[in-house]
C-alpha cells in the first residue's frame, strides 16, 4: 500500500493519496468541493456503488457509518476514516473522511456540478438545509424539469 511507503507523511494525507493512486474513482464533494472549508474541516468523496471498492475501503482502514442518516436517495452507505483517535465519541474537531457509496454516481455528480455552478459561494444553511437543496436538483432532474 502507498501509505506504508510514505511513512513521513500524516495518517490523512498519506489516505488521500492512497485514495488518489487507487484503480477507483473518489469524487471530491462537501465543503472542500463547493467552497467555505477550513482546516479542520472534513473530507467528504462520493464513489460508485461496488462491492470490490468497499472491500478496498475496508482494507486501508475504513468502517462503514451506520450513524449518517443522509435524505439523499442515492446514497447507499458512508465509509468512514477517523485521524485523532475519537472513533467512539465522533467529537466535532477529529479529521475525517467520508466516503459516500452512490447507487447512481453520475446523477449524483451532475447534482454536485450544477450545485457548484449555482451556489459559487457554498451551499447555504445547516446539512438538513443542504440534504433538502440537493433533494430538490435531484427530483427537478428526475422529472426532467
Amino acid at each position: 500500500m502507498l501509505h506504508e511507503t510514505i511513512p513521513a507523511l500524516p495518517p490523512i494525507v498519506a489516505t488521500l493519496f492512497e485514495l488518489e493512486f487507487s484503480e477507483f474513482n473518489f469524487y471530491l464533494t462537501g465543503s472542500r468541493f463547493f467552497g467555505g472549508a477550513t482546516i479542520s474541516s472534513d473530507w467528504d468523496f462520493i464513489t460508485e456503488n461496488n462491492n470490490k471498492i468497499e472491500n478496498y475501503l475496508i482494507s486501508i482502514g475504513f468502517k462503514e457509518n451506520i450513524n449518517l442518516n443522509y435524505l439523499d436517495p442515492m446514497t447507499e452507505k458512508v465509509y468512514t476514516k477517523y485521524f485523532c483517535g475519537c472513533e467512539n465519541n465522533h467529537a466535532s474537531e477529529c479529521l475525517k473522511i467520508d466516503i459516500q457509496i452512490c447507487n447512481d454516481i453520475f446523477t449524483k455528480i451532475k447534482i454536485r456540478d450544477i450545485l457548484k455552478n449555482n451556489f459559487t459561494d457554498g451551499i447555504p444553511g445547516d446539512k438538513y438545509d443542504k440534504s433538502r437543496i440537493w433533494g430538490l436538483v435531484y427530483n427537478l432532474i428526475l422529472k426532467n424539469y
